[in-house]
């Protein structure tokens, strides 16, 4: 087939002029908005957690603690086996009371204290010791009550979200 010249006047016009400003510098603008961004993500923390439910309960320590009698406020929650392997002591958990709003009263710190196996169905058992007892983030003090509940959110590791977006795409490519 012959290449057929185009005989309009408009369009070789447009098409002859030399590009504007933007589309000489286009791909400068891009290269350089994707670096911000890629450093952008490099320097967000992306905590990867585990957040299952957690009951305070009272249990006598062995502790020192900071009042005379010898009860103090921790968190159980229950984990499954294939989590569990993830978990260890000294771990930090934030706790978001479900009676208490985290926006307004904040969250509990705690640590992984102990792993005991419950003997059922394959979970565990985490304790959780709370440092500052049932103060917030935020300076609150909570006043505990029987069955206070919440979730408790473990940092397993803490990366960026640079790494979180890369990774999937690594193990992809190294498979």
């Amino acid at each position: 087939m012959k290449s057929e010249k185009i005989q309009n006047p408009y369009t070789d016009v447009v098409l002859g002029r030399i590009p504007s400003w933007i589309s000489n510098w286009g791909i400068i603008v891009v290269f350089l908005t994707l670096s911000l961004l890629t450093l952008f993500f490099h320097f967000i923390h992306y905590p990867l957690i585990i957040a299952k439910p957690i009951y305070l309960i009272e249990k006598t320590s062995s502790l020192p603690l900071k009042n005379s009698n010898d009860i103090c406020i921790v968190g159980e929650m229950k984990i499954i086996a294939d989590e569990i392997v993830r978990i260890k002591k000294g771990m930090e958990i934030n706790i978001k009371l479900n009676a208490y709003n985290s926006n307004k009263y904040g969250v509990i710190k705690g640590v992984v204290d102990t792993i005991s196996y419950s003997g059922k169905d394959a979970v565990y058992i985490v304790t959780v010791y709370l440092p500052e007892g049932l103060v917030t983030s935020y300076g609150k003090e909570i006043i505990y009550t029987k069955g206070l509940t919440g979730v408790g959110n473990i940092v397993i590791n803490e990366t960026t979200m640079l790494t979180r977006i890369v990774q999937p795409i690594k193990e992809l490519y190294q498979n």
